[in-house]
Parts: structure tokens; sequence; C-alpha cells
């Protein structure tokens, strides 16, 4: 599936941004400060960037070059001598990328899962808290005080 025009749009956005953080101090421009604009990760702030053209590395290139090649990822990754996670950051996206515009139906229900677990563990937290605060509300209820007790006198 090609690259939707939202996401190409959103991958403009992000290379024109990564553009205006270069400055004297980081002539490159900053992957950080462009991931902690947009709140996403590095690895795909570079990947967006190497789609984009905006940046490349002899990595990159011959990477590129073997994958038109019809090598696998994992085979690069063995000719390089490095993780399938590191070519994978270093080649631009071919399609549909992650958290795009456009999820796709895995993509949506995987969010709702996550979300309903995280309602999920607010809600246990919450129940969790007001048990803890009925025991010691019932431990202070049941506290004698001695002074006050006849039968100690």
């Amino acid at each position: 599936m090609p690259i939707s025009q939202l996401d190409l749009d959103f991958m403009d956005e992000v290379a024109d941004y990564f553009r205006e953080t270069k400055t004297a101090k980081e002539p490159e421009g900053s992957i950080r400060d462009t991931a902690i604009h947009f709140d996403i990760n590095r690895n795909k702030v570079r990947k967006i960037l190497i789609t984009m053209k905006e940046i490349t590395s002899p990595i990159t290139d011959e990477a590129i070059v073997l994958r038109k090649q019809g090598k696998s990822i994992k085979d690069i990754a063995q000719h390089f001598g490095v993780s399938v996670a590191t070519v994978s950051t270093s080649l631009p996206y071919e399609d549909k990328f992650e958290h795009s515009a456009e999820p796709s139906k895995h993509a949506v229900d995987l969010r709702n899962y996550r979300a309903y677990e995280k309602k999920q563990m607010k809600r246990q937290s919450e129940l969790k808290s007001k048990y803890v605060q009925e025991i010691n509300d019932n431990t202070k209820s049941n506290v004698i005080n001695i002074e006050d007790s006849k039968e100690w006198q």
C-alpha cells in the first residue's frame, strides 16, 4: 500500500520542522527536538527524514541499493553486522508507516485495547486506594484509648 497523502503531508511537516532546528550549535539539525515537538520517537523521525531525503548516511545508501536488489532486511543486517532494527530505521518508508494519519484496522484495534487496559489499571488502582482507605478508617475506629478505659485503672 503506498504512502497516503495525509502521511506525506505529516512527513512534510516533520521535515520542515527539522530544517528549522538547524542552528550554529547544531548545523545538522536536531532529530531529538523534532521528536519532542511531534511527540514521536527519534527512530520514527529519522526514518521520516530518510524517506523525505533530508538526511542520509553510507549505510542508508547501501541498504537502499541492496533492498532494490531484492535483499531482505535480515540479509542486509547480516551484511553490515548490525541488528535488523538498525537496518530498518536506516531505510525509507516504502508504504504506510506506523501511527500514520490513516491507521490500519489492526492498529485501531490495538490502540483501543491499550486504552481499555489503561482504563482497567486506573479503575483497579482507584478500587485499591478505596479499599486501603476503608481499612485505615476501620483500624482508627477500633483503636481503644487506654487512658479512657476504666478496665486498666
